[in-house]
């Protein structure tokens, strides 16, 4: 969507998603995932995959890499992926399921401390657009139609979990739920274009397009101040 960089980041992030971290377990599978992972790639770390996934990538595209081919320049076995996923796209769900759930979290964090609906609509637009820097890759593979969502019941479900902890906030503060839910999704709609801007270079500066995220939530925001 970006760059080539931005790519390379992308398929880091998938191929850790595959073989790496207890934080990328997918609980559709659960502790199945540990064995299997510490055989088939015991030495497996993200520094070691990161240089041939952006090779791969600078050369194929996000779209055009093989799960077959990044294994074998991350030096791990062309079945690992497959002992852990269905398929490509079923690892990709995964990535979206886990980038769903980290907004979550953070956006509900972020939220929390709010005194009055607009407050907590402006702290939503700076951790949107903080989120997109911080994890470009799974922002990007998320927001990029990389998948089916409506195939991955778990993935819709994590995304109504999120759109309800983010109307939460307001509607505790006294909005009614559908102004609420209109909000959040005008803001979202809003930080996404700041955060996107900010990725492509248009707002190079993240402290500027994290303010100016703020100034456009709280502009739509403004008749419940």
């Amino acid at each position: 969507m970006r760059s080539r960089t931005a790519r390379g980041f992308l398929t880091v992030a998938l191929l850790a998603g595959a073989f790496g971290s207890a934080e990328a377990q997918d609980p559709r599978i659960g502790n199945r995932l540990d064995a299997p992972r510490q055989a088939a790639c015991p030495r497996y770390d993200f520094g070691t995959c990161s240089g041939p996934c952006a090779g791969l990538v600078t050369e194929r595209g996000a779209n055009g890499f093989s799960l077959s081919e990044a294994s074998r320049r991350a030096g791990v076995t062309k079945a690992a992926p497959y002992r852990h996923y269905a398929d490509r796209e079923d690892l990709l769900a995964s990535l979206v399921l886990r980038c769903y759930r980290m907004q979550e979290q953070r956006f509900g964090a972020a939220m929390e401390s709010a005194s009055d609906p607009a407050d907590a609509l402006a702290a939503f637009a700076r951790a949107y657009v903080q989120f997109a820097a911080d994890e470009s890759a799974l922002f990007q593979l998320t927001f990029g139609g990389s998948i089916r969502k409506h195939d991955h019941p778990d993935v819709q479900e994590a995304g109504d979990r999120l759109l309800h902890t983010l109307t939460e906030r307001p509607r505790a503060l006294g909005l009614e739920d559908e102004r609420s839910l209109d909000l959040v999704r005008n803001v979202a709609a809003s930080s996404h274009g700041f955060a996107v801007f900010h990725l492509e270079g248009v707002i190079p500066d993240l402290s500027s397009a994290l303010d100016v995220a703020e100034v456009a939530a709280r502009h739509l925001a403004s008749d419940v101040s």
